[in-house]
């Protein structure tokens, strides 16, 4: 339930950035509110790496991008959604 709840904010979310990367939610822009949501979800992957030796691996890589997406997004959303 809780992934699925998760699930249905990245999804809109992805449709306030596509609808107005630039708008505000309660005084904040969308990209900052996208970009802490990917960076948040870095975070959670690297809880499951630490705990879960046979996906460390992979979920350090989807730190890392997840990561970096949410840098991007934050810094230039109209660059990063092209």
């Amino acid at each position: 339930d809780q992934m699925n709840e998760n699930a249905q904010v990245f999804y809109q979310m992805s449709d306030l950035l596509e609808d107005d990367p630039e708008g505000y939610i309660e005084g904040t822009r969308h990209c900052e509110l996208a970009g802490r949501l990917l960076v948040d979800a870095s975070t959670f992957f690297l809880s499951l790496a630490e705990q879960n030796e046979p996906i460390r691996q992979q979920m350090t890589e989807n730190a890392n991008v997840y990561e970096q997406l949410g840098k991007m997004v934050k810094e230039d959303p109209l660059r990063t959604l092209e």
